[in-house]
């Protein structure tokens, strides 16, 4: 076999482990900011704060950053989802399910729904708690193969 297909072979499982790490970090930097926003707003709202137009804005960037991210997590996991593997995991499973619901909720709220202290922005909030216990769950289950990621992550920066 030619040593420099396995070289690239190689080379191309680094970038994408780097890419993916990428990914999850990003992701858990965005559940952050996501759930401070939320946090920020549901205690303004329930105090009977009117100006929330910054918070609403920065979590709804964040909202939307964090489903994109999301979607490319799902991509770089694609035949494992697909193939059912990560879905017997019953936390990535309630973790799907409700993260979807998240945002369809969320959408709603967004552009259907005007109105900040309504049954269902409650419904949005409780669900979002719903989702980062779970989301955390599933960061706390695969921790050792997350820390390897950021662990080599941070050697090839160190190392360029």
């Amino acid at each position: 076999m030619n040593p420099n297909k396995n070289i690239i072979k190689n080379e191309k499982i680094m970038k994408r482990s780097y890419e993916n790490a990428v990914v999850d970090i990003m992701l858990l930097i965005l559940l952050i900011a996501v759930t401070v926003s939320g946090v920020k707003l549901h205690v303004l709202i329930s105090h009977g704060h009117t100006d929330l137009h910054t918070w609403i804005i920065i979590h709804v960037i964040c909202g939307l950053a964090m489903l994109t991210t999301i979607l490319l997590h799902i991509r770089y996991h694609w035949k494992s989802y697909i193939s059912r593997k990560i879905l017997r995991g019953k936390i990535t499973f309630l973790l799907s399910f409700v993260f979807g619901f998240v945002v369809i909720t969320g959408l709603v709220l967004l552009l259907v729904i005007s109105g900040t202290d309504t049954k269902l922005g409650l419904v949005h909030y409780v669900s979002g708690l719903v989702m980062i216990a779970f989301a955390l769950g599933h960061l706390i289950r695969r921790r050792k193969i997350f820390v390897k990621f950021v662990k080599e992550m941070i050697a090839s920066v160190v190392t360029r």
